[in-house]
């Protein structure tokens, strides 16, 4: 499986917004206001720990044991995984005090990085 150009060229037109994801990010501060939980060093530790539990649920929606044959990717499942992992992602951007946009430039400036690290055979 590959990420084809025909998801990026979809991409543009299907994403969320830099508005967008805003919003879905306010929405979950309310959340996390909701549940009351405030940012510290122990909540944001517990959040990582959430979010490593939701990416091992990912994992587990794809074929990963080598010794076990017959193995199925259940990829909308994946998919609702990796809704989660992004949701405790974005707790945890909130919790070290990065507005997302701050999280945009940052994730934008290291694609570029590691775009230039493949170039240069890093």
């Amino acid at each position: 499986m590959s990420y084809s150009t025909k998801h990026a060229d979809t991409l543009n037109d299907t994403a969320p917004n830099s508005m967008e994801f805003n919003k879905i990010y306010n929405q979950q501060l309310h959340f996390q206001q909701r549940l009351q939980i405030t940012p510290s060093v122990e909540s944001m530790k517990d959040q990582i720990m959430c979010l490593i539990a939701e990416a091992t649920e990912a994992l587990n929606e794809l074929p990963w044991k080598h010794w076990k044959k017959n193995q199925v990717a259940n990829i909308p499942k994946f998919q609702d995984e990796l809704v989660d992992v992004q949701l405790f992602l974005l707790n945890l951007t909130a919790m070290s005090g990065m507005t997302i946009d701050q999280f945009l430039v940052k994730c934008a400036d290291k694609q570029q990085i590691n775009t230039q690290r493949q170039k240069d055979n890093y």
